[in-house]
């Protein structure tokens, strides 16, 4: 090899390094400032995020499938091959051949390691700074306090009535499955939002379409009824869910306008639902929040007898004997469930569906501990927004 060759190969390695080390330098700095700084996470929010939304969300928002889906997709198998690519590389070195692959595979690492960076820099970027922004204050008129197991039972009792009542005013087929529109429900869910941006202004402007999510299969294994991608700001749903979830579209859309944490998306999906004129979208809001609100009350009361109740001064727990609230409370149709097991019938000669689903759930939930929340507990901590938000109406 030349000396000029040489002293060019050294000049590029030092520019990789360079770069490699600089990215992560700017990528530690911001993640560190946003740590110790929340009013710089929430000017950023303001001023600086929107412009992602506006150019990346409106450039993919021009294809009619889920670009983060498959970008997600194409990494994922990336990350395997590049963990088992070492693997000839070290045998040809040690049978002393291979040269020229065991140079193309230090040149792959080598680019693997500096788009690694890029990616990290962007997912601060659009993701984890939002992270740490200002809590969501569901009600500002009203100081936080620590509310009751009688403020709880109100709430849950409440949201059973509302269930009760607009349970019986939804379009149905005659199984007495809800009929809904679902290219309505997202124009409506979009609407709903931007109808309460008087309180969360950052709720106003553009929204990105909704897509429906390739493998939705996969996704109901994981427990999510959609998935927002930061990396290119798209709103995504799971296709295979009953109607009686379409609450999931103002959760997701939430996301893209920088209301990261999943109790937040949780809670503006019921505001903005149950504060619309949609008798559709108001049920869907209640029947979103119904099951944590219920696990927390059985919970909550589980080490009390009825007699112990009563003494405590406490309410009757309301519990909900309306047969279409009963059948509106599931993720799948009977025949959606059909097609799922048939999908996964592979799988299910190897493994049990039971097994299937807690490896799913378990994945779900080191996905978002890894995005600095309490994992899946992390959706039912709306509920503490609910005793704030109805702090002054019910009590």
């Amino acid at each position: 090899m030349s000396k000029k060759k040489k002293q060019s190969g050294k000049k590029s390695r030092r520019g990789y390094w360079l770069s490699v080390i600089i990215i992560a330098a700017v990528t530690v700095c911001i993640n560190g400032l946003s740590l110790l700084c929340t009013p710089f996470n929430d000017w950023y929010l303001k001023y600086i995020y929107p412009a992602f939304l506006n150019t990346i969300g409106r450039l993919a928002n021009l294809f009619p499938f889920s670009i983060g889906e498959w970008l997600a997709f194409f990494v994922i198998n990336a990350l395997v091959i590049l963990a088992l690519w070492w693997i000839p590389a070290v045998i040809l070195k040690i049978c002393k051949k291979g040269e020229r692959f065991r140079r193309f595979t230090c040149s792959l690492y080598r680019v693997a390691l500096l788009a690694g960076c890029i990616v990290l820099l962007y997912m601060t970027l659009t993701e984890f700074v939002i992270y740490h922004t200002t809590p969501l204050d569901p009600n500002p008129k009203r100081e936080k306090r620590e509310y009751t197991l009688e403020e709880l039972i109100l709430v849950h009792n409440y949201v059973c009535e509302q269930l009760d009542i607009y349970s019986q005013m939804q379009t149905r087929d005659v199984d007495g499955w809800i009929i809904q529109d679902k290219k309505v429900a997202m124009e409506r869910s979009a609407e709903a939002l931007r109808g309460i941006s008087d309180r969360y202004p950052a709720l106003a402007g553009w929204y990105p379409r909704l897509k429906p999510l390739f493998f939705s299969g996969i996704v109901t294994r994981l427990g999510f009824a959609g998935y927002f991608y930061p990396y290119s700001m798209e709103a995504n749903y799971n296709a295979l869910m009953y109607e009686s979830n379409y609450d999931t579209f103002a959760h997701e859309l939430s996301h893209s306008h920088g209301f990261m944490r999943e109790d937040e998306a949780n809670f503006l999906a019921f505001a903005a639902c149950t504060e619309s004129d949609d008798p559709f979208l108001i049920y869907c809001g209640y029947l979103g929040v119904y099951g944590y609100l219920e696990r927390d009350v059985w919970n909550s009361v589980a080490n009390y007898t009825e007699e112990e109740m009563l003494a405590m001064g406490l309410p009757e727990i309301f519990i909900l004997w309306n047969s279409f609230v009963d059948q509106d409370w599931c993720f799948l149709k009977p025949e959606q469930k059909e097609q799922l097991d048939e999908s996964d019938e592979f799988l299910t000669d190897i493994v049990s569906p039971e097994t299937i689903d807690k490896v799913g759930s378990d994945v779900a939930d080191i996905t978002i501990k890894m995005s600095g929340q309490t994992g899946m507990a992390s959706y039912g901590e709306v509920v503490g927004l609910l005793l704030q938000y109805y702090d002054g109406i019910l009590y």
